[in-house]
This record gives structure tokens, C-alpha cells and sequence, in this order.
């Protein structure tokens, strides 16, 4: 094996852009009623303390100082939904009949 430095772009994925369409047509397939069910039962499994909107809830109850940082429950709200969509669409992955025209 030689030594030789190979630029960072040397193996070509040859697969990527029909890999990159496959994983398109299987999100457009995905129906934001079921991501917003996915998402409102993983919200109701998690602990207050560990849910994006805990803060701001126990600061409405009077029962926390400060409502919270904005920006920090959009991320992990976002979070939440990224998470949940990965699981849909690794889901309907796994079914080629759901996908595939």
C-alpha cells in the first residue's frame, strides 16, 4: 500500500444523487399529521424538567423565576421535530413499496 496523500475528494460516492432522491421522494411521503402525532407522544413521555416547553410552564405556574431563554426552546423544539421526522422517514425507508413508484 502506498503513501501517497489522496485529496479529500478522491473516492467519488457514485450513489449519492440516487440516494439523495430516494431519500426525497420517501420525506414527501411522510404526512405532517403523523410527525405532529410523533412529536406530541414523545413530548408527553418526557419529564417536565427534560421538556423543550418545562421552563416556560412552570414560570407561567409562578413557580420558576425566569420564563426561559426563546431561542433555546426553539432549538429544542427543533430538535425534537428533526428527530421525530429521522424516524419517519427511516421508517418508511425500510418499506420500498412506500417509496418507490
Amino acid at each position: 500500500m502506498s503513501n501517497i496523500p489522496y485529496p479529500p475528494d478522491f473516492q467519488i460516492d457514485y450513489h449519492a444523487d440516487r440516494h439523495e432522491a430516494r431519500r426525497r421522494r420517501a420525506l414527501a411521503k411522510i404526512d405532517p399529521e403523523d410527525l405532529l402525532a410523533a412529536v406530541m407522544t414523545d413530548l408527553a413521555e418526557q419529564p417536565l424538567q427534560d421538556h423543550p416547553l418545562g421552563p416556560m410552564l412552570l414560570w407561567l405556574l409562578d413557580q420558576a423565576l425566569t420564563p426561559g431563554d426563546g431561542g433555546e426552546l426553539w432549538d429544542r423544539l427543533k430538535i425534537v421535530g428533526l428527530t421525530q421526522i429521522e424516524r419517519l422517514l427511516d421508517a418508511v425507508l425500510a418499506d420500498p413499496t412506500a417509496w418507490e413508484d
